[in-house]
């Protein structure tokens, strides 16, 4: 039976020299993927990239690549941007604040953050999670428009039409999930291990909450790439940080104990896991599996991809659930 590709969706996210796609499709409402991909970069797309107008045929073409490698149908893309390209805050505010107030004051806390012209970003900002005495959380979000305009340009020589842009840090929340805050109620702490160091998003109900970054070349104490550090020593850092940010958020005490930490990204190891285990003897830890909670061609086999990998993409799949 013929495919309608206006119903398939690609989510895709580049981290480094790391390209990922999934393909999904809609099918009564629900989300079925039906094919995945990964590729090597021979640049990585970071803030260096962009701006070098050499590389945009080059990005475009490994795009195209890994499309026909992979037998992909579908005609537009939703692309997951890395979290360090972007400018992230969240702001606790009055509730009693209208509109036009709160829009004042976004502006203001941007004047103190931005390091180039407010003209040169675009700006969002949506409340996220309520607490209970009187105030709201706001996350903002701004990215340069050279970043945008130059993804366009790329994929303006692909097969495929860039539909949406979103951050990696909140593609992985929708991965991990899924479309209903009911899928991981609770609180629970997502570590992304990668090349650049350790990534954290706090999340409360499958909504985020707050988040932060360890690099992997420390150059306080004893310095050195942290991927080469004991076991204990790393999973020492992955506790003090969740602690760290959650005693961070105000009205702490609307969150009951950590429940779950999920694992993901191309360095996580399985072996971090019992020394971690000790420090969060209440806490359960384990690899996050977005294909969990999305369904899969029930007319094929899942590839080894998904069985061997599933934790690497998590943003890729929140891009097939906008």
């Amino acid at each position: 039976m013929a495919m309608d590709n206006d119903d398939i969706l690609l989510g895709l996210n580049v981290f480094g020299k790391k390209l990922r796609m999934v393909e999904a499709r809609k099918r009564d409402g629900e989300t079925q993927l039906q094919n995945v991909g990964e590729a090597d970069l021979e640049a990585p797309f970071d803030f260096y990239a962009v701006g070098n107008r050499d590389l945009i045929p080059k990005f475009a073409e490994e795009i195209n690549n890994l499309i026909q490698e992979s037998g992909l149908h579908a005609k537009s893309v939703n692309f997951a941007i890395e979290r360090r390209m972007v400018l992230i805050k969240r702001l606790t505010v009055d509730s009693s604040l209208s509109e036009a107030e709160l829009h004042q004051h976004v502006e203001w806390e941007l004047e103190q953050l931005l390091v180039a012209a407010r003209g040169e970003y675009n700006v969002g900002f949506e409340t996220a999670a309520m607490t209970k005495s009187g105030y709201k959380n706001i996350v903002v979000v701004a990215v340069r428009k050279a970043i945008i305009s130059y993804l366009q340009e790329v994929f303006a020589k692909t097969f495929v039409e860039l539909s949406s842009i979103d951050v990696d840090l909140f593609s992985a929340i929708r991965g991990l999930c899924g479309n209903s805050l009911d899928s991981h109620c609770g609180l629970c702490a997502l570590v992304d291990f990668n090349e650049r160091g350790l990534d954290f998003t706090i999340i409360n109900n499958g909504e985020y909450i707050t988040s932060g970054e360890i690099p992997a070349f420390r150059a306080e104490g004893s310095g050195g790439n942290l991927f080469e550090a004991p076991g204990e020593d790393v999973a020492d850092l992955v506790n003090e940080e969740i602690t760290r940010l959650l005693n961070t958020v105000q009205d702490s005490s609307l969150f009951s104990n950590l429940e779950k930490i999920y694992l993901a990204g191309d360095k996580a190891d399985s072996a971090l896991i019992p020394h971690l285990q000790a420090l969060q003897q209440n806490t359960e830890i384990q690899f996050a599996d977005p294909f969990k909670n999305v369904g899969w061609n029930p007319l094929e086999d899942p590839p080894i991809l998904i069985k061997e990998s599933a934790e690497k993409f998590l943003a890729a799949v929140g891009m097939t659930l906008i």
